[in-house]
């Protein structure tokens, strides 16, 4: 029941840290959109070029790969160009965002093992039960063989078969 319980947990905290990636990618996002609206302002309408190395049109976050290489281009472009409006402050606090969207499937993968090494070692424990409860049963059936009035009582107790002897 605790390995059970200790997976149950594992899989609860995995939710958890999956939500927290949903909302930390959200964060980094809204900054990279911040970002690719600075760039346009310092290069609109003279420089549309450099607007390709802001990703501006691309889906951000297509996938979790994807977010991560996409985020990393925007923060080192935008520290090296500086467009308007983008600070230091601003940039170091999104390459925080980034680190803890990447930190997020760490702990995701972290909790998803504990639960699938919780629920293996729970799985292995029962069938050492199991094997346990029947060595038990064998043994009330040699001592309370089958089709004996004195026996009926012991059978049942032990949940074996009253007119025949226990085959498992």
């Amino acid at each position: 029941g605790q390995k059970a319980q200790h997976a149950v947990n594992c899989g609860s905290a995995r939710k958890d840290a999956t939500q927290a990636e949903v909302t930390t990618s959200e964060s980094l996002i809204e900054n990279l959109q911040v970002m690719q609206g600075a760039a346009r302002v310092q290069f609109l309408p003279d420089q549309p070029a450099k607007l390709d190395n802001y990703l501006i049109g691309e889906k951000l976050d297509a996938s979790r790969p994807l977010l991560e290489r996409h985020s990393q281009a925007i923060i080192d472009i935008a520290n090296t160009e500086r467009p308007a409006g983008l600070d230091t402050d601003f940039i170091v606090n999104t390459q925080a965002k980034r680190a803890a969207y990447v930190a997020t499937i760490a702990t995701q993968s972290t909790e998803e093992g504990c639960g699938q090494q919780n629920r293996a070692e729970r799985d292995a424990l029962v069938k050492t039960i199991i094997a346990h409860r029947k060595k038990i049963q064998y043994a009330a059936d040699i001592l309370w063989p089958p089709r004996k009035p004195a026996s009926v009582q012991a059978r049942k107790d032990f949940q074996i078969p009253a007119n025949r002897p226990y085959s498992y």
